[in-house]
């Protein structure tokens, strides 16, 4: 939507100043957006002491998130979040784009068995097929909490395989645990999942090959019976890059449980690993498998509350997921103020969370002031603490509003279709209000720029100058009209180290796109400019000289 700003009546003068500034700049510095995702609250402002409002929170993920968690912190003044139906802070959860997980086991304290057959976690070697010799190898299953051997919480089951075993291509090891109870997982739909973490570490770990090793799940203990749709060999494309298991690194196995009929998988109760010893030979200590991490997947599944806290566990989410949790029928406050949820997201799930740029913040305004709505020639209208104009141009009324309607400042930027959206506000004039800057195509770049306290919309303008008078130019920067002359006269540079910087009339300087009387002011003038072969430019501009009189003569 941006283009560029609009043509010079001096050619001439352009080409000299274009030709200097080529001789003496070069171009550096790009934008790149923080890779932790965007956030928007749908409506962002409600009105003092209506009632049953459902608050709308989108996330939108901007890089592959393998797994994770996204953590919603609701304010104090709002109901705690629930999951009563029809109740005052109602939580539903909605997932495009991925899927959620809800830990099943996550191993930091696993359970071992004493013998086969006992709850907890085994691991046997049996002759092939998987009846036969039993050498029950308990005494040899370690759970470890060392920090090098886990992959999230504080700790993850490690099975030893001695050489003695994983030399012997005629057996097989299985890494299992037996249920306390029987698990349904009929319900579950064609987007749902089964994961675990999975690691394999030998010193020949280049030559490692998973063969015919599987995830296996059964309704008899000890992985007995195990029918052939429960099982799900490990080198048909369920692990995505084999060979991470053999450099000894984390890797999700995931499986999909919805082609299992339902009469196979209404009373799992054990799961686990089947190894194929033959091809974890390990001419020094043996194998090591360590197992993490282990969720079940479902886009139906509830999030976890921790008091006024929403935490929702990953499966995977893809750039452009989005997962919109919502609260049911809350009833606003009494008092005008701001909302301020607290979003943050952790990329993996041994990862940190960490709150992301964008605010989701709803103004809670005065009741009592009324708002207009935009004329047909988009004018601002409205009253009190609301001001109306149509920004993106869609025949809708977007709004500015002020939490406090004494004061002169607009605090939010509001779009109920959501056609448009906020990018980042700035003090684009030196008023002291901040002004909006608002993507209106979907393409996450600032399309118009709207002063809604002096009502002057401009559109936003991509401009290359030096904007930091550092003597090189820079391409991240966008101009825009300040006072609604209909001139671009001030720019914004996204290269600012906190937030965008303002610069040009809108900062209280001169005009950088002003080359009006003769003045060469594309670039600002250079505090210690780099040197300059005045010989060229002499002969250029003389060149150029001789060519203009040439053209005034012929006319």
């Amino acid at each position: 939507m941006r283009s560029k700003s609009k043509s010079s009546e001096h050619p001439f003068l352009i080409i000299i100043c274009l030709t200097i500034s080529f001789l003496t700049l070069s171009f550096q510095h790009s934008f790149a957006d923080d890779g932790s995702g965007t956030a928007a609250v749908n409506p962002n402002v409600i009105f003092t002491n209506t009632l049953g409002h459902d608050l709308n929170i989108k996330y939108t993920a901007t890089e592959t998130l393998a797994d994770g968690t996204i953590a919603l912190t609701v304010p104090s003044e709002l109901p705690a979040p629930n999951f009563n139906v029809g109740a005052a802070g109602e939580v539903t959860v909605d997932v495009m784009g991925g899927t959620l997980g809800s830990i099943f086991d996550d191993l930091d304290s696993p359970a071992i068995a004493v013998s086969l057959g006992d709850d907890g976690w085994n691991i046997e070697a049996v002759l092939k097929p998987l009846i036969g010799l039993n050498l029950n190898l308990a005494a040899d299953l370690q759970a470890e909490l060392n920090a090098a051997d886990i992959f999230a919480g504080s700790g993850s089951l490690r099975a030893d395989i001695p050489l003695s075993i994983s030399a012997l291509s005629l057996l097989e090891v299985s890494i299992f645990s037996n249920l306390v109870a029987g698990v349904d997982i009929t319900d579950f739909s064609q987007s749902d999942f089964l994961s675990l973490r999975l690691k394999v570490d030998s010193l020949l770990a280049a030559d490692i090959d998973l063969g015919a090793s599987a995830l296996v799940l059964s309704e008899s203990a000890d992985l007995a019976n195990i029918n052939p749709a429960l099982h799900f060999a490990l080198d048909a494309g369920i692990v995505a890059d084999v060979d991470l298991l053999a450099d000894g690194e984390w890797v999700q196995v995931i499986i999909d449980l919805s082609g299992v009929d339902a009469s196979l998988r209404d009373n799992i109760l054990s799961l686990g690993l089947v190894l194929e010893t033959g091809q974890l030979l390990d001419i020094d200590v043996g194998t090591h498998v360590w197992i993490d991490e282990i969720r079940l997947g479902s886009n139906s599944l509830q999030p976890v509350l921790n008091g006024s806290t929403i935490l929702l566990d990953l499966i995977h989410l893809d750039v452009g997921g989005m997962i919109t949790i919502s609260l049911g029928n809350i009833d606003a406050p009494s008092s005008a103020g701001v909302l301020d949820f607290g979003l943050a997201v952790s990329a993996t799930a041994a990862g940190t969370l960490i709150e992301i740029g964008a605010d989701v913040d709803v103004a809670v305004i005065d009741g009592g002031s009324g708002s207009g709505s935009g004329g047909s020639d988009g004018g601002g209208s409205g009253s009190g603490n609301t001001t109306s104009r149509d920004i993106d141009g869609d025949g809708n009324d977007e709004s500015a509003v002020r939490v406090n309607v004494d004061e002169p400042c607009f605090d939010f930027y509001s779009d109920e279709d959501q056609s448009s959206s906020l990018l980042f506000t700035i003090d684009g004039d030196g008023d002291g209000c901040d002004d909006f800057i608002i993507d209106i195509d979907g393409d996450g770049k600032g399309d118009v720029y709207w002063d809604p306290d002096d009502d002057i919309q401009s559109e936003l303008t991509d401009e290359v100058i030096d904007a930091d008078g550092d003597g090189e130019k820079d391409d991240n920067v966008i101009g825009f009209d300040s006072d609604g002359d209909g001139d671009i006269d001030s720019f914004i540079d996204l290269e600012g180290e906190e937030r965008p910087v303002v610069g040009g009339e809108g900062a209280g300087g001169s005009n950088p796109f002003d080359i009006s009387g003769g003045a060469c002011t594309l670039i600002p003038e250079l505090t210690s400019p780099p040197p300059i072969d005045m010989t060229w430019i002499g002969i250029f501009a003389l060149l150029a000289s001789l060519r203009f009189l040439r053209y005034i003569s012929a006319e």
